[in-house]
This record gives structure tokens, sequence and C-alpha cells, in this order.
């Protein structure tokens, strides 16, 4: 995969909404489907994966932001296979801007 550090924060303006197989939430639309917008000649690799990575984490904040009106919290835990690409973490840090952290856990090797 291409390092999202070989685009810019808002992947060269290049936009994908996330939502390949509906969109359950927030917007309650099983038909709408993902897209890219604003893709041009010089548009790159790196461009089209930041792109993913920002319109995910946009919406997760859309959702975020609605479960948690008023509130504010320090930090979030990013778990799953994605917190192990320190590049999204720090996206995501951004767009939240907060903190985030990820779980790490040590197993017992026989």
């Amino acid at each position: 995969m291409e390092s999202v550090n070989n685009s810019t924060i808002g992947a060269n303006g290049v936009l994908f909404t996330p939502w390949l197989f509906g969109e359950r939430t927030p917007y309650l639309n099983a038909e709408v489907r993902a897209n890219f917008m604003g893709l041009g000649a010089n548009s790159t690799a790196a461009d089209l994966t930041r792109s993913v990575i920002e319109g995910i984490t946009f919406s997760l904040k859309i959702i975020y932001e609605m479960l948690n009106e008023n509130k504010t919290y320090p930090k979030l835990i990013s778990i799953g296979g994605g917190a192990k690409n320190k590049e999204w973490l720090q996206i995501q840090a951004d767009i939240f801007g907060t903190e985030v952290y990820t779980i790490v856990i040590k197993t017992k090797k026989d």
C-alpha cells in the first residue's frame, strides 16, 4: 500500500465517501454508495489511499459527535487492524482533535 505520507492532509483535494455497502449510521440510506471526488490527472495512489482513510475517519467522527453531544474526551482508544497503522492513528488524532491510544496485548509465549 502506498504510504499516506506521500500525500498531503486533504489528499490533494481527493475526497472519498466510505459507503461501500450503503450507510446505516448516521444516514439511514442503504442505497447510497462510495465514490471518489476531486480526481485529476495529477492524483496519485497515495492521494486515493489517504482519501479513503480520511473519509472513513470523518465518518466515524460524525457518529462520535452525534453520540456525544456536548461532551469531549481527553483521549480515544483505537482498536482493531487500523490501530496497527501509525499513520492512521495520527490521522485519527488530527481529525478528532485529541490523543489516540491503542491497546497492547501481551501474550505468553510457550
